[in-house]
């Protein structure tokens, strides 16, 4: 699977050949369309800060896990592949998968997959 990874300050490299994260019961594994650089990632990318004094390079999922992306395989009741996620981490045990228990259940915040410019 493709991923990023920053492997010394101011250098990510794109990785084409990461190991698939295997989801296990509770967790859903998500194709990533688009992924950002958190705050926390900063200081790694800086080289300054909290998180500047780390061994490089980083592990595989500590940068981008801020994304957007389809569920590809669930093993979590009530999300199914296919649907459209937002993953946004509030732990840093939480990286590479998401929770079922934080899934919001109010219809306000399920959507249906918004069409793009360029298929409209």
């Amino acid at each position: 699977m493709r991923a990023i990874q920053i492997i010394k300050p101011r250098k990510i490299a794109m990785l084409d050949d990461a190991p698939k994260p295997k989801p296990v019961e509770g967790q859903v594994l998500v194709k990533c369309s688009h992924i950002a650089l958190c705050g926390s990632n900063m200081g790694q990318y800086t080289g300054e800060g909290l998180w500047a004094d780390i061994d490089f390079p980083n592990p595989v999922g500590w940068a981008g896990h801020e994304n957007t992306g389809i569920i590809e395989e669930s093993r979590c009741q009530g999300w199914e592949p296919g649907e459209l996620v937002l993953a946004q981490p509030r732990a840093i045990l939480a990286l590479q998968n998401i929770s079922c228990q934080n899934r919001r259940r109010s219809q306000d915040y399920r959507r249906t997959r918004p069409t793009s410019p360029a298929s409209s």
